[in-house]
């Protein structure tokens, strides 16, 4: 077990790859759900949507 003066001195890495990965993932999926949005609601805008039966 390592002592309360040596936990104290432990240091986190710094930025990894699945960090990167992560944030890479996070950007896309916002980038996706504005893309829907916006075309969603330019379709209902524009009066083209589709029926539903």
């Amino acid at each position: 077990m390592l002592a309360k003066e040596e936990l104290i001195e432990v240091r986190g890495g710094g930025i990894t790859a699945t960090f990167l990965n992560s944030m890479s993932r996070l950007i896309e999926t916002f980038f996706n759900l504005g893309q829907s949005v916006g075309s969603s609601l330019r379709r209902v805008m524009s009066k083209k949507v589709c029926k539903m039966s």
